[in-house]
């Protein structure tokens, strides 16, 4: 048990980090007690305190409240960050530094008069350049034209990459498999300088090292786009390249919320305006408009959040499913307190109030009339600042899930899952950690009742601590449910920082996919502090995948509320969260790699909340609901970035949407039901392909009205994704 706490703390911290809050008591740090680890711990940032080495452990249990409590000041200078984790640093560092600066203008640079001593080399290594600069000569020379910078005396200026680096101790873990060996060893080499330590670890070599971090400022947000742009082809495991930005489109931007929200609640008396969540997303006209006048009528959807016990604040009066009265007690006059966030006492509570807010008591939910019921997967301690598992959850959760018969309700409920389950231990994992049969993810409670009875499962992809590498997460990852993503009830979901449709980015430490099938499918908002009620009289903030993944089961248990007998299964509303979301594909200014860290894209309010019975299509701002009669052919052709030709079937097309900023050449993203040259939608996952133009004898759709439109018109083509019997005819 001992074991299935530390595992389950962590994975919980994982899934949340907390926001700075007002001066206030700080909670006492969340520590775990040194448990004997699997060899799968050796390779999981956050698992550290597991290790042998004292120093590991201190590092994983002996955290401070400021550690804790991260949320740092809107950001002042866009900035961008290189870290060089591995391979040979002073090649790595010397290729960013000359590939930004062989695009002029764009790498900060800094102006050095000479003193004795004194060189180009020896003036970088004194600002922690790793020693060694011959590969540095192209940038150091293109930004001295006129000089020779190898015969500068005392007195001469020289110009300098500008940025600071800092040099920070990190750790990688190599195992038996082909090539790892080779890496070690370059590490070993090319870092022996550098307090390079090997160690035996669960049958694994374990690497220390320092590793540096380039921080590069720039004057604009462009500019950072500009230099991430130029550094995306060094992109590895041993590069990695993140983004701050100046000013994400204030209007939203969440942190400027959480600013507002908390300098207001230190004032009593009238409360602010009420904010609804669906505001962190871009909105559009006029589907604000449509949706306004074509609101359904709801029904209840139940929605369970695996997590800590609730509190009933007044924003969940009504909401939060109880034996005792207390939800149903009146609703109080508003008052606004902010507060710390302490995670065993609010984790759960938070996530509520973004699915279920209600009564004008300062936030409205993203599904008012949803039922909330706690499973509680943890208690706090006796302390209030530890989390403790509760008794035989697992088989619990197993046994709610497969109440269909008894409780009918939990079996067409939405799960909210922002934990991790139990780590799946040898002999089910391989050398590297990973598992050696994708059929052992259903072999333990509750992953067995979810795989079984197929309930719709939001799940929190996770992220590590702050300045440690995110998880790439594949089904064979040991980390459950997350690696469930391709099972055809499983949505797992990221943290976006910039929410927008031009620019989007996602939180840095958050776990990822890169691969097929991808386990983690679309973004929302979490990636910056998101405010709200925490307990029964006070309000704070916190940001994280779990902020994301209540996010996304609000906007589920939405959509089944307007559509009940639309969304039958899991796998339906899985597939429409994905076809409505904004599709994030590469230039069109998302940072930090993030088209390629997910299936889809940024989560759409507006657009999930569309009938799904119907085709949608937007031609110059205006939407109408209409039937497709018939694609200008079976299959259309399109031209990918390299000008090569991609054909779709017709059939497998779930939407066609224009991503491209307004005005310039107008290039699109298509979602496909499975390959975009057929087959079916393996788990549910639908996929992305752009950015692509349309060729301009496109053709025609034709529409069951008897109208006509030019595909290349079409700002926005949503599918319907209730399948017609095969009988039946197209034009009802």
């Amino acid at each position: 048990m001992m074991r299935l706490a530390f595992f389950a703390l962590f994975a919980l911290q994982a899934c949340t980090s907390v926001a700075q809050p007002i001066a206030a008591p700080v909670a006492a740090p969340i520590a775990a007690a040194p448990v004997a680890a699997p060899p799968i711990a050796a390779t999981m940032p956050g698992l550290t305190g597991t290790m042998s080495d004292p120093r590991m452990k201190k590092s994983a249990s002996a955290r401070t409240p400021a550690e804790l409590i991260t949320a740092p000041p809107p950001p002042q200078q866009a900035t961008l960050t290189v870290s060089f984790a591995g391979g040979d640093v002073g090649l790595d560092l010397a290729a960013a530094l000359n590939a930004l600066s062989a695009r002029p203008g764009l790498l900060p640079n800094e102006t050095v008069t000479l003193a004795a001593g004194d060189s180009a080399c020896s003036l970088l290594v004194k600002r922690n350049f790793p020693p060694g600069c011959s590969a540095l000569m192209p940038t150091i020379e293109r930004l001295n034209p006129k000089k020779n910078v190898r015969t500068l005396k005392i007195g001469d200026t020289i110009i300098l990459p500008g940025g600071t680096i800092t040099v920070r101790r990190a750790v990688r873990t190599f195992t038996d498999r082909p090539g790892d060996n080779a890496r070690k060893q370059i590490i070993i080499r090319n870092w022996s300088t550098k307090a390079t330590v090997e160690r035996q670890v669960a049958g694994l070599s374990r690497v220390e090292y320092d590793a540096y971090d380039l921080l590069l400022a720039f004057p604009s947000d462009n500019l950072v786009r500009d230099a991430a742009r130029a550094l995306e082809p060094l992109r590895s495991k041993n590069v990695i390249i993140n983004a701050t930005l100046i000013e994400p489109p204030a209007a939203f931007a969440y942190s400027d919320f959480t600013l507002d929200y908390q300098s207001l609640c230190q004032t009593p008396g009238t409360p602010p305006k009420l904010h609804d969540y669906a505001e962190l997303l871009e909105s559009n006209d006029g589907l604000t408009t449509l949706l306004s006048q074509t609101t359904p009528p709801r029904t209840v959807v139940p929605v369970f959040i695996v997590d800590t016990p609730l509190a009933r604040p007044p924003a969940l009066i009504g909401a939060v499913v109880a034996t005792s009265t207390t939800s149903l007690a009146p609703i109080p006059p508003w008052r606004c307190q902010w507060a710390n966030f302490n995670v065993p006492l609010h984790h759960g509570t938070h996530m509520a109030g973004i699915i279920a807010s209600r009564n004008g008591q300062g936030f409205s939910g993203l599904a008012p009339s949803a039922s909330i019921t706690a499973f509680e997967w943890y208690r706090p301690d006796a302390t209030l600042t530890k989390l403790i598992a509760t008794p035989e959850r697992e088989i619990r959760l197993r046994e709610l899930i497969g109440a269909t018969e008894e409780n009918p309700a939990a079996a067409k409920a939405i799960y909210l899952i922002a934990t991790s389950f139990q780590r799946l231990l040898p002999p089910a994992l391989d050398a590297a950690g990973q598992l050696v049969d994708l059929t052992s993810r259903e072999a333990f409670a509750p992953a067995d009742a979810i795989a079984t009875e197929r309930p719709l499962t939001i799940v929190a992809a996770g992220q590590s601590q702050p300045g440690k590498p995110p998880i790439r997460l594949t089904p064979a990852s040991p980390l459950s449910p997350q690696n469930s993503g391709d099972w055809p009830n499983v949505v797992v979901v990221t943290a976006c920082m910039v929410c927008t449709h031009q620019g989007a980015s996602l939180l840095p430490e958050a776990f990822y996919s890169d691969s097929e099938p991808r386990v983690v499918h679309i973004a929302a908002p979490g990636g910056v502090p998101v405010p709200g009620w925490i307990d029964d009289t006070t309000i704070g903030a916190a940001r994280g995948t779990s902020q994301a993944a209540a996010f996304a089961a609000g906007v589920a248990a939405e959509m089944e509320s307007r559509y009940p007998q639309s969304y039958q299964t899991a796998k339906s509303v899985k597939l429409r969260l994905q076809a409505t979301a904004w599709p994030l594909v590469p230039g069109m200014g998302h940072v930090d790699n993030a088209p390629n860290k997910l299936a889809v894209g940024i989560i759409d309010y507006q657009r999930a909340q569309l009938d799904p019975k119907t085709d949608w299509t937007e031609i110059a701002g205006e939407w109408k609901s209409t039937r497709i009669k018939a694609w200008p052919a079976s299959v259309l052709s399109v031209v990918d970035a390299s000008g090569n030709e991609q054909l779709v079937r017709a059939a497998q097309i779930m939407r066609l949407v224009q991503v491209s900023s307004p005005g310039a050449p107008a290039q699109y993203a298509v979602l496909t039901r499975g390959g975009s040259s057929g087959g079916a939608a393996p788990g549910g996952q639908v996929n992305r392909l752009g950015p692509v133009q349309l060729r301009a004898n496109a053709g025609q759709i034709e529409y069951c009205d008897g109208s006509k439109r030019n595909l290349v018109d079409i700002t926005d083509l949503i599918v319907t994704t209730v399948q017609r019997a095969p009988d039946a005819p197209v034009c009802p």
